[in-house]
């Protein structure tokens, strides 16, 4: 999963990555070397679950524990680690120990899983599923997918898979599920989770179209890898679109050589797309944020669970990211932001309204309000990793992100017509402010 990463302080901030358009995002999928049905004997679960308990303990931002009675919890859920037979049930119990927390960025990886933020590896199944309108829909099909092949179509609603009305599937997955900072961001990672299972399996859909028909189809879950990306769109009238999932030196780097040089030089208007943004490194966005804002510019600050102020985050003249010097940019800037914008994208959305920067507007759906900060990774007993948030966020004016998110100045959700359309109502208003 992507980190918020400040290296001169040594702060990481590992965020949801939710990337709301990447149905597979939020499943990590295992290494070749881990087996999820490994034994575990009682002594071994004991280490671990003891050890993961009291870091969080000694190092969770919130001494109050986000309102959980972690000492009740411990007396709850030890003996379910002990009794648990193999390696994913442990990690089960202990994830019900996380989620406890509702806490985006306190994770835990068993031994094997990919823990690498730039390079997460999962499972998917061909579609990408959204909730709108009190039911399920595929909201896109992958191309040359299993699900492309069976003819499901955008739009198609969702009725059962593998035969159980998938609000009965969703309802079983809560006690398993990973932490969340808000009910709707658990909520979204919930229909993600759904398509869940290893690699190179089936998982069975009954689908009706819009017209109301239904049927059954088999679609083979296979595996893939997350990259950064960034994608650069002419939207006619010297604007462009700049959408990038992750904030990385190599974004940074890319972004402004073609400010400088490329695409971009002559550009207007820009839409910078952080619908699929689920954070990164720190330093890279904060090389980006001074694009578009002055040096020094105060961006809020980290502290700990005694209040003590850790790293305040500011502006610079010159890129820590790229060698590109004098990089700037003051035409009209919108962003579009979503459930899945999160961590750095929030801290980068947030300065920019504060700013009062002019002409610029931010568009779409109210960010995921995942904004806490990890100073090192834990490393578990059993070669597992354990991610604790030991430091709180709030904006140079005092403002908390973590369980609130950021509110568009214009709210626009897509509905089911939308997603029948091929509609992107956010991107449609971006379009025609840039045309004003």
């Amino acid at each position: 999963m992507p980190r918020l990463i400040n290296r001169s302080n040594h702060i990481t901030s590992l965020s949801l990555l939710a990337c709301l358009l990447s149905s597979f995002l939020f499943t990590t999928a295992h290494a070749a070397d881990y087996t999820p049905d490994e034994v575990v004997d009682a002594r071994t679960s004991a280490r671990v679950f003891d050890d993961a308990w009291e870091t969080i303990h000694e190092r969770y931002y919130d001494t109050a524990f986000n309102g959980a009675d972690w000492q009740k919890l411990r007396g709850e859920l030890r003996p379910l680690a002990l009794r648990a037979q193999n390696r994913n049930e442990l990690y089960r119990v202990l994830r019900r120990l996380t989620s406890a927390l509702a806490d985006s960025h306190t994770r835990l990886f068993a031994p094997g899983e990919s823990d690498d933020w730039r390079r997460t590896r999962f499972t998917e199944a061909g579609v990408r599923l959204v909730e709108a309108d009190g039911s399920l829909f595929v909201a896109s099909v992958n191309e040359k997918s299993s699900a492309q092949r069976a003819g499901v179509r955008r739009g198609d609603e969702v009725i059962s898979i593998d035969n159980r009305p998938w609000r009965e599937l969703l309802l079983a997955q809560t006690s398993d599920a990973a932490g969340a900072s808000t009910p709707r961001i658990k909520r979204l990672r919930l229909v993600r989770h759904l398509l869940d299972g290893e690699a190179e399996t089936n998982v069975k859909l009954t689908i009706a179209d819009p017209q109301g028909r239904t049927r059954i189809v088999s679609l083979t879950r296979t595996r893939g890898e997350f990259k950064p990306e960034l994608i650069i769109t002419s939207l006619g009238n010297d604007a462009y679109r700049v959408a990038f999932n992750i904030f990385t030196e190599e974004i940074v780097a890319t972004l402004a050589r073609e400010l400088r040089r490329g695409r971009l030089a002559r550009a207007a208007s820009l839409v910078i797309d952080l619908r699929a943004n689920g954070g990164g490194e720190s330093e890279a966005m904060i090389d980006v944020l001074g694009i578009f804002l002055p040096p020094n510019e105060n961006i809020g600050r980290f502290f700990d669970r005694a209040g003590r102020t850790t790293t305040v985050l500011r502006t610079r003249s010159a890129m820590l990211s790229a060698a590109e010097r004098g990089t700037s940019f003051r035409g009209s800037l919108i962003l579009l932001t979503g459930t899945a914008t999160a961590s750095a994208a929030e801290i980068f959305t947030a300065s920019l309204k504060r700013a009062h920067r002019p002409n610029t507007v931010v568009i779409g759906e109210t960010t995921c309000g995942c904004v806490l900060a990890i100073r090192r990774r834990h490393r578990l007993p059993d070669g597992g990793t354990l991610d604790v948030s030991e430091l709180d966020y709030r904006t140079a004016d005092e403002l908390r992100l973590e369980g609130t998110g950021i509110t568009p100045d214009e709210t626009v959700t897509p509905t089911r017509a939308d997603i029948l359309a091929n509609r992107d109502p956010a991107l449609t208003r971006a379009r025609q402010l840039t045309r004003k």
